[in-house]
């Protein structure tokens, strides 16, 4: 590095230079799991490790909708959202095996906490995401102009990269993010044939990714469409931005993977322009 010339992504995560670096990470969790021992899933461990690898903000939901109790969960997020404004963004959970309850859940979310994304979880409700029970998620989320993130898989019977192709064709008002895009190496080709077609649906990378997949993806759904996720508290996040900051993509492409697409999706959603 000279003193001179313009820092690279890598250089200013490595010295921790003080230069303008949006990082968003668009993909974790509070709460507890079967199996994990996590040692510590409140809001303000969340934001310590934010804080810790230079993270803006984080799209939370909480482990609780991806069973059940998703009204709990939706109240923690909710309060977590207050506690650290524009640093949490909190996505509601829902479940399509009780369709009655979605809409009027998704707006009192809404209404008590601000929470304009919606988090699905299709693999634990053991439901497709074309599903009759999710259509209350997506004529909400059309009609309020919200961002929808999903678990994901390729070609996951529950939630399969051309099912929520479907529902991005059939919700144009609404945006789509697939998870767990760069962990399924051998999905990158369908994934880019389901998210190509629609500029309101985007690939989120977090996974046990292999070497050259960020740079496959990028060539596969474009530049613009790809977003940073770590999947906290599941999974650590220096390892994704990491991945980013030692690939082959550009400069530009990497400030975008990190932070700068996803800061363009959440100004659309709370009206902000820049």
């Amino acid at each position: 590095m000279t003193a001179s010339a313009e820092p690279t992504v890598a250089e200013i995560l490595r010295y921790g230079l003080d230069h303008d670096l949006t990082i968003i990470d668009f993909h974790t969790h509070l709460g507890r799991w079967f199996h994990y021992w996590f040692s510590e899933d409140s809001a303000h461990h969340l934001v310590s490790r934010m804080d810790d690898f230079g993270i803006a903000t984080s799209i939370t939901h909480h482990t609780l909708g991806m069973v059940g109790e998703y009204r709990r969960g939706n109240d923690i997020i909710g309060k977590a959202m207050r506690q650290f404004p524009g640093r949490i963004e909190g996505a509601a959970m829902a479940n399509p095996h009780y369709p009655e309850e979605i809409r009027p859940e998704l707006q009192r979310c809404l209404d008590e906490y601000d929470m304009r994304v919606i988090k699905l979880h299709p693999s634990t409700h053991a439901y497709k995401l074309d599903g009759d029970g999710y259509q209350p998620v997506y004529e909400f989320a059309s009609d309020n102009r919200l961002i929808v993130v999903t678990h994901c898989g390729a070609t996951a019977i529950n939630g399969s990269a051309m099912q929520l192709a479907a529902m991005a064709a059939r919700y144009p008002e609404a945006t789509f993010v697939a998870y767990h895009v760069a962990g399924d190496f051998d999905g990158l080709k369908i994934y880019g044939e389901a998210i190509r077609p629609y500029p309101n649906y985007y690939a989120e990378i977090c996974g046990p990714m292999t070497h050259n997949v960020l740079e496959m993806l990028v060539d596969e759904v474009g530049e613009d469409k790809v977003l940073f996720g770590s999947d906290h508290i599941f999974m650590s996040m220096p390892p994704g931005i990491g991945r980013i900051a030692s690939c082959r993509l550009s400069e530009l492409q990497k400030r975008k993977l990190l932070g700068l697409n996803a800061k363009r999706l959440l100004d659309r959603l709370r009206g902000r322009t820049s």
